[in-house]
């Protein structure tokens, strides 16, 4: 391989959605969690940096804001993030090449990503095609992988279906109907649960140990039939997780990959179910 281009090319969406989502479904129970001293540590230091602190109890955690406000956090909150860390890096290393692409074509992305979204054409597709060969060339995406990639970005930028999708990708907020929808959470849910799935990949300490459930919980219980396991990637990498031990193979998240953007937003946050069977994006 030629020295300095980029060989990782873009997951799938919808796979790795549906196949986080089918783990999320059949692995976690609802139940009281205690988190490791580890984790409470680099949780703690983590939210310094932005002057707020944290107290942990046995299966909750009370979080005291810069004004001096409170949030109340069931320690639950902190597993299920863990579930959608990856869907969160992948999405925003699709929108850092849309913004590229946005600029390589000289336009907005707020009204490029609407234009997208909403009125597309087969010249508006080659001029789009265009942009993005020649993005893909600046950042050293290898060759034999270029058609893929520009064929994913196309299919983000227009179907938005395919990785559930409400808001237009110019938006601080888009991944949040991701999220919900696949955690199964009403949207009175969406603030800090999306606050720790940010905390989970924008820090390198807790990125590690979240990996895997059992890397930062204590005694956390998994439904009967669940053991370690190997599958591979739709990347074709190897990843360590659980899995029901009468599963078919599925595709599973990668555990690699830089946020590109980090969400400073705090709130107040409720959580339920709301009795819905999962949805998924299309293949």
């Amino acid at each position: 391989m030629e020295a300095g281009k980029t060989d990782g090319k873009l997951r799938s969406l919808s796979t790795l959605i549906k196949t986080a989502s089918t783990r999320y479904s059949n692995e976690f129970v609802w139940q009281d969690v205690t988190l490791t001293d580890e984790f409470q540590r680099c949780y703690t230091a983590y939210l310094a940096r932005s002057r707020y602190e944290i107290e942990f109890f046995t299966s909750t955690a009370v979080i005291t804001t810069p004004q001096s406000r409170y949030i109340f956090v069931p320690n639950q909150w902190f597993v299920i993030a863990s579930y959608v860390v990856d869907i969160y890096e992948e999405l925003y290393k699709y929108k850092e090449l849309v913004a590229a692409i946005s600029d390589q074509r000289s336009k907005r992305l707020d009204e490029y990503a609407k234009q997208l979204r909403d009125a597309t054409t087969a010249e508006e597709k080659k001029l789009f095609s265009d942009a993005a060969h020649l993005v893909l060339i600046k950042k050293k995406f290898n060759e034999a992988i270029r058609q893929d990639t520009m064929k994913k970005l196309w299919r983000f930028v227009t179907d938005y279906s395919w990785w559930s999708g409400q808001k237009t990708i110019d938006r601080h907020d888009f991944h949040m109907s991701v999220i919900l929808n696949m955690l199964n959470l009403v949207n009175v849910s969406q603030g800090y649960v999306a606050d720790i799935v940010s905390a989970y990949a924008n820090d390198k300490e807790l990125r590690y140990l979240v990996r895997s459930t059992d890397g930062f919980t204590v005694n956390l219980a998994l439904p009967e039939g669940y053991t370690p396991d190997e599958y591979i990637d739709d990347t074709g990498e190897e990843v360590s997780s659980k899995r029901s031990a009468h599963e078919e193979n599925t595709v599973s998240p990668d555990i690699t990959g830089k946020p590109r953007i980090k969400i400073s937003v705090f709130s107040h946050a409720n959580v339920t179910t709301n009795g819905q069977k999962l949805t998924t994006p299309s293949e």
